[in-house]
């Protein structure tokens, strides 16, 4: 465990393996529809991912929901929920990358589907934007020019990511 607060725990779990998943979820008694905010950082290789989210699908009931997701990238996850056929009422992409945004719109033509450059480390947070779950995907392993530690980093993107998040 890297660190644990009120509503944040964190834990290492290969990503590829279903039984360590299955321990990770049986450890922390993981029950169904009971997330509203997933990080991972894993891999970074599809097949890995699939892995993870076939398998992790369950922690959060997203029919109806606002989903932000945070560090789009190429957007394997939305792909993955709509695939899944889950009917949120809106999922909205964050990144800092603009090619990956423009990417993102040429892909996904939904109206209930929206990208944005935004950076969530230098969010302004009193616009009061909530979303009913959040997803953060692959990017706690950046550390943008080394201006923070990476524990550090990670820290502050998982509490900002839960400050967009409803409780």
């Amino acid at each position: 465990i890297l660190f644990q607060e009120d509503r944040i725990f964190t834990d290492k779990v290969d990503q590829n393996s279903v039984e360590e998943i299955e321990n990770f979820k049986k450890k922390f008694r993981l029950k169904q529809n009971s997330f509203q905010l997933i990080i991972d950082d894993g891999h970074h290789i599809f097949p890995h991912n699939l892995t993870f989210f076939e398998n992790t699908i369950e922690l959060t009931h997203y029919d109806g929901l606002s989903i932000l997701d945070i560090g789009w990238g190429f957007g394997d996850y939305i792909s993955f929920i709509k695939g899944k056929g889950l009917n949120f009422s809106k999922y909205e992409g964050w990144d800092i990358n603009r090619n990956f945004i423009n990417e993102a719109i040429k892909k996904n033509k939904d109206t209930n589907v929206s990208f944005k450059e935004k950076d969530i480390l230098n969010h302004d947070f009193s616009s009061n934007i909530e979303f009913d779950a959040t997803v953060m995907l692959g990017l706690l392993n950046f550390n943008l020019k080394s201006k923070i530690k990476n524990l550090n980093f990670s820290r502050a993107m998982i509490e900002n990511a839960f400050k967009l998040t409803k409780k």
